[in-house]
């Protein structure tokens, strides 16, 4: 016997969870487009004993890991990109993309505990989307317009949201 899929009036209202990956690392890139075509980090100070905080794909293929000392990763890599990405700028990119958010729902709660993590309520939006896949693929648009990587999830509970959003990249 299978459980009773909720019905309508039943179930919660669906929120989205809108997850973009590596966020600090996607403001260097912003910043420094050639670091996307090279292995780039995120560290937290510039200088030889300043801490790598996020690491690129061929930054790891070339054994840099985050917690090293930026003078290590340079010595693994020689043609390493690094810049430093402080909470203010975080903030500010945050605010930024809450406001492109704000298009997409009137409710944008930023993650107070994970930078680049936004809940989206979507109570209402039925009059305005013809369903939620179509909207979650417009929310994703919009932010790689701003030349952001994003997974959008909808669901019925935030945990279930953003594993969904940390567990697929795209519209889920």
């Amino acid at each position: 016997m299978t459980a009773p899929v909720p019905t309508p009036a039943s179930a919660p209202p669906p929120l989205a969870c809108v997850l973009l990956p590596h966020f600090p690392l996607q403001l260097l890139a912003r910043c420094m487009p050639d670091c996307l075509d090279h292995p780039a980090v995120v560290v937290a100070e510039d200088r030889p004993q300043g801490v790598v905080r996020e690491v690129n794909r061929l930054a790891r293929a070339a054994r840099i890991l985050p917690g090293m000392r930026y003078a290590a990763a340079l010595a693994l890599c020689a043609d390493l990109r690094a810049g430093v990405v402080e909470a203010r700028d975080e903030a500010l990119a945050a605010l930024e993309l809450a406001e492109i958010l704000r298009q997409f729902s009137p409710r944008v709660e930023p993650s107070s505990e994970e930078p680049g993590v936004f809940w989206l309520d979507t109570t209402g939006l039925g009059g305005l989307w013809h369903d939620l896949q179509a909207w979650a693929g417009e929310v994703a648009a919009a932010l790689r317009q701003a030349q952001m990587r994003a997974a959008v999830a909808v669901g019925f509970a935030r945990f279930a949201a953003y594993a969904l959003a940390r567990q697929f990249q795209g519209v889920h």
